[in-house]
Formats: structure tokens, sequence, C-alpha cells
């Protein structure tokens, strides 16, 4: 069993090289007859050469570290409210028609065009960075949760007040159960799209952080870094997404176990 599986992984990895490959090769070619003007993209080994340079080097490493902060802080603060306000409306009818008309309407405006009201609340300091990146996470959560608590069968609900059960045992015997399937499925979303909000609130208003560091590379016309920056952004989003993906599969082991027995 052990020898299967790590063949499958060989061939996965093999699989999924192939098209980033080709992407290079055609970059390269790109590069070397003019296509793609050098002056705007590095060629490969130039840009990958700069990408192992910037990992280590500590301008780039406080740049990193200033977009984590902002990163995380408004995934963290949006994805908790937005996941809180969309389990207590999902389930409770009567919050919902006070307040879901209202969020409604606000959930479906663009973050960016938050941004001239939050920078009138919070400054143009990290405040603003964190609440943007909040607006889209907190968006993303408290629909997907409200509907995915909305879906659930409504048997198993009318069984447990049968029992007279309370509010909190509903809530963490059948509606988290049911709802945290979507709600890390949704956080995967939330991540990515903080990942976006990050780097355009970085590149509006910013002297710091990685969103910054690939715009004033495109001012200063340093394709290597530009490049060079772009694939650490990719490769940190893809790490993150990778986390929350691990973290979900451990919340909910328990589907694993049912599909097993099935």
């Amino acid at each position: 069993m052990v020898s299967v599986s790590k063949k499958i992984n060989v061939q996965t990895i093999i699989k999924g090289a192939i098209v980033p490959l080709i992407i290079v090769f055609l970059w390269q070619i790109g590069t070397t007859t003019g296509f793609l003007p050098t002056s705007i993209i590095s060629p490969p080994l130039p840009a990958f050469a700069n990408f192992f340079k910037l990992l280590f080097n500590g301008e780039f490493l406080s740049h990193f570290f200033n977009s984590s902060k902002r990163l995380f802080g408004g995934f963290i603060i949006g994805s908790s409210i937005g996941t809180l306000i969309g389990l207590i409306i999902g389930y409770k009818k009567k919050v919902a028609h006070y307040f879901e008309p209202l969020l409604l309407i606000l959930v479906p405006v663009p973050p960016l065009a938050w941004i001239p009201l939050l920078i009138i609340l919070f400054g143009t300091g990290d405040g603003v960075k964190i609440s943007l990146i909040s607006c889209g996470c907190f968006a993303t959560m408290f629909l997907s949760t409200s509907l995915g608590v909305k879906g659930i069968d409504k048997r198993f609900l009318d069984v447990c007040k049968i029992y007279k059960k309370s509010d909190y045992e509903i809530i963490k015997k059948v509606v988290l159960p049911f709802s945290l399937p979507i709600i890390f499925s949704s956080l995967r979303v939330a991540m990515a799209l903080s990942w976006t909000l990050l780097m355009a609130s970085e590149m509006i208003k910013s002297s710091s952080g990685l969103g910054w560091f690939i715009n004033d590379s495109r001012n200063f016309s340093r394709a290597d870094d530009l490049v060079a920056g772009i694939m650490i952004v990719g490769l940190l989003g893809k790490l993150t997404d990778f986390a929350v993906v691990k973290i979900g599969k451990y919340f909910t082991r328990w589907q694993d176990k049912r599909i097993e027995n099935d």
C-alpha cells in the first residue's frame, strides 16, 4: 500500500509539473526572440536566481513580515465575524428577518469600493489594509456559512427539538458538523481573496509589503525583482491554501471515516 501511494504521489507531481515547465519554456522563447520585452519581464534564469536571492534578503523579509501581519490580521478578523454571523442568521430565522436584508445589500458591494470610507475611519496605515481584507473575508464567509446552515435537513433539527435539546447542543452536534465542510471550503476562497486585496491595498498607498515591492519594481523597471516578487507571492499563496486545506481535513476528519465505512 505504501509503494502504491508513493507511486501515485510521484505521478501526481510529474503531471502537475508539465504545464509549468511548458510555460517556462515558452517564457524563455518569448524573451529570447524579443516577443516578450526583457525591460518588462525578466528571462527565466535571472528571475529564478533572483527568486532565491530575495528569499534570504533581510530587506525583503521585512516586507514579508509586514504583509503577513496585514494578511492574517484581516483574514482572521473578517472570517471569524463572517462565520459567526452566518451561523446565527442561518440558524435563527427571527434574527435573519431583521438583519439579513441589510447584509445582503452591503455584501455585493466590492471591497475596493469601501476604501474611501475605510481611509476616513482608519487613515492610510495598516488599519485600512487590515479592514479592507476583513470586508472581503466577511462577505465570503457570511454568505457561504448562512447558506450552509440553511441547507441542513430540517428533520435533524426537528428531532433535536422533540428531545428538547438546547441551542448550544444543536449547534455543537448538528449545525457545526454539517456546516464545517462548507466553512473550510469557503475559507480557501477567503484566503485567496485576502491575497488579492492585500496586493491591491499595498499598491495604492504603502511604503512596505510584498505588493509595494512588486509595484516599486514596476515603477523603476526592475524586471527581475518584479517577476521574482510575483513568484514568491504565488508560492506563499499556495502554502497558505495548503495550510487551510490541512486544517480543514483535521476538523472534518469524521467525513473520511464515514466514507471508509461506506
